[in-house]
């Protein structure tokens, strides 16, 4: 069966439901492709193994399928989605007891203009400092950018799936920034 919607978050309800409901394969197929890079970067970086990524995603939606009905009772499923990952992202954390994260792999100057090999340098230079400034950041800090900033999260979303306070997500969220425009003011300054 066929889903076209005019938006991604109506195209997730339909499919949502249709899994819940019908129990159709395909919707459920096209929730854990329409998901699978983001979800798989959120979780490589929280525990910097794309395998175990990819086994913590593929269990959280295995659990998702068999919720059954019980499915449609999620109002938010990307939100639902990304708290059950981050839960099973700990849990694996605290079973193996490793606390390390790896960066980030989109490059973050790849929509500037580029006309000279001195321009390219320079963007990959200042890119891969973004990407270092990012993953220096401490691991709650990391992830509460991440959501908001590469997920698009809103703070209160964040605050639910990081189960923390809306206070304490602005708090990670104004370190995250001070520290990043901290790590990049010496590429800044003209």
């Amino acid at each position: 069966m066929n889903y076209p919607l005019p938006s991604d978050e109506s195209k997730v309800t339909v499919l949502q439901l249709a899994t819940a409901v019908n129990r159709d394969e395909y919707a459920y197929r096209q929730l854990f492709l329409l998901f699978y890079k983001p979800a798989l970067l959120f979780v490589s970086n929280i525990l910097h193994s794309e395998e175990l990524a990819e086994e913590i995603y593929s269990d959280v939606l295995l659990k998702i399928w068999q919720m059954e009905s019980r499915l449609q009772q999620v109002s938010n499923y990307k939100q639902y989605l990304f708290t059950a990952l981050r839960n099973a992202s700990f849990n694996e954390l605290k079973k193996q007891k490793k606390f390390q994260i790896i960066a980030l792999e989109e490059n973050a100057t790849d929509h500037l203009p580029v006309t000279s090999p001195e321009e390219t340098l320079l963007n990959g230079e200042f890119s891969s400092k973004i990407k270092s400034a990012i993953a220096a950041l401490p691991l709650q800090c990391q992830l509460v950018y991440r959501l908001i900033k590469e997920e698009g999260f809103n703070y209160k979303q964040t605050a639910d799936i990081m189960d923390l306070s809306v206070n304490t997500i602005e708090r990670h969220m104004n370190n995250a920034l001070k520290k990043i425009v901290v790590a990049l003011k010496p590429y800044l300054s003209v």
